[in-house]
């Protein structure tokens, strides 16, 4: 029986790709293509997380899907054409759930407090 090859996944902080934020692209890895190269020689990387960039972004890079959390300390406001500035928005965390051929990522904005209404009933129960 031929033995089933490992596919890791990788966790960064610096982002190893441009994500088109003209403010933080300068601030990820220092020599980004030198990782993806290593990456793709080996061909067998699932997924990429990483953060620093405070928003919540899904993408690809070299074929590899990657996303970034939102984080526990403010955002920073999307402008892909001027300079970024940090707003006060909700921090948040994920909840990132693997198994099998699945990769599921929840966010939850843990200090927002929205009514909650019951799918059964239609009720408002909070």
């Amino acid at each position: 029986m031929a033995r089933r090859q490992a596919r890791p996944f990788i966790f960064l902080h610096h982002p190893p790709v441009e994500l088109g934020l003209t403010l933080l692209d300068p601030l990820g890895l220092e020599q980004p293509q030198r990782l993806i190269d290593v990456l793709t020689r080996h061909g067998n990387v699932r997924y990429i997380f990483f953060g620093h960039v405070h928003r919540d972004i899904a993408g690809t890079v070299a074929g590899i899907p990657f996303s970034v959390q939102r984080g526990l300390h403010a955002r920073f406001m999307l402008d892909l054409v001027g300079d970024e500035v940090v707003e006060q928005a909700p921090p948040a965390y994920s909840i990132i759930l693997i198994d099998g051929q699945r990769v599921v990522i929840h966010s939850v904005d843990f200090l927002e407090q929205w009514p909650l209404w019951s799918p059964a009933t239609g009720q408002r129960v909070r």
